[in-house]
């Protein structure tokens, strides 16, 4: 197994996990067997560019993390950019609280919270979605 199918197979298993998915589930989006995903995570198997580009969706990390070329996790990145901000003891509680989370509870804050912007008034969203692309750009 060549470096780029080992990191590959690796970030695939390690961030389907800490997303608190399991293979069924990942499996029924992609609407593949277990035995391909299987395969991919364990390096038998390499993803077209297509499901490649699948997965990075589901699990919203950027292809290039997933092949090995972007060494950061971008959700630690955001975490720990987050941690050099001026903070209020309360945000800095509810970051920690979170990093405490085991990933699937994590997974269910951030869906609730994508819930809750989906129905924030549409004003307010653009608002908020215009923070979120600054304060990500600003963490690369």
């Amino acid at each position: 197994m060549n470096e780029v199918n080992k990191i590959l197979s690796q970030r695939l298993k390690e961030t389907r996990l800490r997303l608190g998915f399991t293979q069924k589930q990942i499996c029924e989006k992609l609407n593949i067997e277990i035995g391909t995903l299987s395969g991919y995570e364990l390096g038998r198997r390499s993803p077209n560019p297509e499901r490649l580009s699948e997965l990075s969706r589901i699990y919203n990390v950027s292809i290039d993390y997933l092949l090995g070329k972007d060494k950061e996790d971008p959700i630690q990145k955001v975490i720990d950019h987050a941690e050099t901000m001026n903070l209020t003891p309360e945000e800095r509680e509810a970051i920690e609280e979170y990093k405490k989370m085991p990933p699937s509870e994590q997974q269910k804050e951030l869906l609730d919270a994508i819930e809750t912007i989906k129905n924030l008034p549409e004003a307010n969203r653009e608002v908020l979605l215009k923070f979120i692309k600054v304060f990500s750009s600003s963490c690369q």
